[in-house]
């Protein structure tokens, strides 16, 4: 008697949002198991918010009958965009503190004070390449700081 009272209590609730349910939540779902709700929730932090609910099929192993038992159970409510996340600052390798240089990638506070020390003792970086002849920075340290990199 209680399983039917269960059956009733789920057809009352709302239904959920692919985009933003727990695999657990979504495996309640009749028709979806565990492994289906798990990759649902791999392909969403993969590749983003499912624009359809019909989208869903193309996530491996959830073929379009799994997403058939999906209608009036679930929707794919669209996520709202999130403010745009600012580039960072250019940083001058001549003027930068060895904290600011230590935010760039590949560029930790060792490294940082490497910068400093050898700008001090050896005069300006005329290019974001020459960073390189810092001990312990090569080629591709360099290649990673160049987007943020400025040598004026």
């Amino acid at each position: 008697m209680s399983w039917i009272w269960l059956l009733a209590l789920a057809a009352q609730a709302a239904p959920l949002d692919v985009n933003q349910s727990s695999a657990a939540a979504l495996a309640a779902i009749p028709g979806i198991g565990p492994d289906q709700a798990a990759a649902i929730v791999e392909w969403r932090v993969q590749r983003g918010p499912f624009e359809r609910l019909s989208d869903v099929a193309q996530v491996p192993g959830v073929g379009v009958a799994s997403v058939a038992t999906l209608h009036g159970r679930a929707v794919a409510k669209r996520v709202p965009d999130a403010a745009p996340i600012p580039e960072p600052a250019p940083l001058d390798l001549n003027t930068a503190t060895s904290a600011e240089l230590a935010t760039l990638a590949g560029v930790g506070p060792r490294e940082a004070t490497s910068i400093v020390a050898e700008r001090m003792a050896n005069g300006r970086f005329t290019a974001c390449a020459d960073v390189t002849r810092v001990a312990g920075i090569g080629p591709a340290t360099a290649a990673l700081i160049a987007p943020r990199c400025v040598t004026p």
